[in-house]
């Protein structure tokens, strides 16, 4: 279920904001493998929109009230606090996004 809703929620956050400006095409890659010692999945998120790591944002302050509480940035913290480790890299003019999740 937290790996479910990590994946949710990046998807979601690509197809919402990497292509702003190109509004016609929208290409998203979704790679998954195993790796083993520990065992975990891994997968990749690839896209060719705006250059952009989510990781560099700070963390949303969840202990404020909700009124109090700026917009945007919840998506990417829940998937860092659901998955053991992610990772951003951008290659190639592409945005890759890896999270791998312990499955043992």
């Amino acid at each position: 279920m937290q790996l479910e809703l990590s994946i949710e929620e990046i998807f979601i956050n690509i197809v919402n904001h990497a292509y702003e400006t190109h509004a016609n095409e929208r290409k998203i890659l979704i790679n998954s493998y195993i790796e083993t010692d520990p065992l975990k999945i891994a997968l990749e998120f690839l896209d060719e929109g705006t250059p952009y790591n989510p990781l560099e944002n700070h963390d949303p302050n969840i202990s404020l009230p909700l009124e109090e509480r700026s917009i945007g940035g919840l998506g990417i913290y829940l998937a860092k606090k659901n998955v053991d480790s992610i990772d951003y890299k951008y290659k190639d003019e592409k945005n890759i996004l890896t999270i791998k999740k312990n499955i043992e």
